[in-house]
């Protein structure tokens, strides 16, 4: 049977409304199994969203790592929009208290170490073991860590992301990074000490 029969034979028998609704679930169907991971390579670029990483967590993760990846410790005003409250407000904390010295935060964020620096390939996926939420998700962010003069490993960090409701844009909550440090741990420890 050609392609244009069967159509017409399914239209017949469904009716064209369920038909089109039926297309279209699939077609979205085939798009949200497809976006089980992202990869990141430096010849795909993500245009820049000022305010908002997104609201799919995986482009949300990618947004980030390519656009905001000193977000921890530049200027905050660079990340507005872009994180949870309860971290962007600790981090803002960190950004003034580094006017005057090393505060808080000793290593980089992704990586958790002083040197070295994250390098393709990079894989962002869901993390299995946690349940899927509308207001939280956690996702991986596989990389390769390259230290100059040294094979570069395979590490990974975990992001955090929160936002308040369905469709709505991910803040990031907070990040463990490869070395297994919560980033925000580490500012309320520093700064909460007596």
């Amino acid at each position: 049977m050609s392609e244009q029969r069967r159509w017409k034979f399914l239209e017949k028998q469904i009716g064209r409304g369920a038909l089109v609704a039926a297309a279209v679930m699939a077609v979205f169907g085939a798009a949200a199994q497809a976006q089980d991971a992202v990869t990141i390579t430096s010849d795909q670029p993500l245009p820049p969203s000022e305010h908002c990483l997104g609201s799919d967590a995986l482009q949300a993760a990618k947004a980030l790592y390519l656009h905001h990846y000193g977000f921890s410790y530049e200027d905050p005003a660079k990340s507005e929009g872009l994180l949870d409250p309860r971290l962007g407000d600790r981090l803002a904390r960190n950004f003034a208290c580094e006017k005057d010295g090393l505060c808080a935060l000793e290593t980089d964020s992704w990586t958790g170490a002083q040197d070295g620096a994250v390098a393709e390939p990079i894989k962002i996926t869901l993390m299995d073991d946690v349940t899927t939420s509308v207001t939280q998700v956690k996702v991986r962010f596989a990389f390769m860590f390259a230290l100059q003069g040294e094979k570069p490993v395979p590490e990974s960090a975990i992001l955090e992301f929160a936002r308040d409701g369905e469709g709505q844009c991910w803040k990031l909550f907070d990040m463990t990074s490869a070395s297994g440090d919560s980033l925000l741990k580490q500012l309320i420890d520093y700064q909460d000490k007596p």
